[in-house]
């Protein structure tokens, strides 16, 4: 079974996604990551060298190929903020993943991407604009296809990890967490 977690960003993919694995025993892939080792750059520099079309289209790319390799093992995989968005992207992972949408209030959100806002460049474009109203319109456009491909909503506002963890787990009929 491929898990993969879908979200905002700063919603807690990639932590959970790490914590998940561990318990479970299994292993786990950071799509941003998995990106960065094959195109030898961060995201950052990539979306600097090229426009977010291109990086949607080799997001596509790495999705179809990872999904290939797992589909008989089980994986967690935390998606990019922007992954869901790609129509196709958001077909195969309906398709083919037991996608959690990763819930976040607004606020907390906003206090959460103060650390990582250079680290992100989708947020890093949002120039003038107040963190949480900018938060506010991309969730506008990124929600309903969070909401398309996920079956199940789980809350991180409050980062309990063993919580948040058995809530998934519950839902997706993984093992439990001892």
């Amino acid at each position: 079974m491929i898990l993969s977690l879908c979200g905002f960003m700063s919603c807690g993919k990639s932590g959970m996604g790490r914590y998940l694995a561990e318990e479970l025993k299994t292993q786990v892939i950071d799509l941003d990551n998995y990106i960065e080792e094959q195109e030898g750059c961060t995201i950052s520099e990539y979306f600097a060298k090229s426009l977010e079309e291109n990086f949607r289209q080799t997001e596509l790319t790495a999705l179809k190929k990872i999904l290939k390799e797992f589909q008989d093992k089980n994986l967690v995989l935390s998606l990019g903020g922007g992954t869901p968005v790609n129509p196709e992207c958001n077909m195969l992972i309906k398709e083919k993943t037991f996608c959690v949408y990763m819930t976040c209030t607004i606020k907390e959100l906003a206090f959460r991407l103060k650390d990582t806002a250079s680290q992100r460049p989708v947020f890093a474009a949002k120039g003038e604009t107040d963190t949480e109203t900018w938060i506010k319109t991309m969730l506008t456009i990124r929600e309903p296809a969070y909401l398309q491909c996920s079956k199940i909503q789980v809350d991180t506002t409050i980062w309990d990890k063993p919580a948040i963890a058995k809530k998934i787990l519950s839902a997706s009929g993984w093992p439990k967490i001892s």
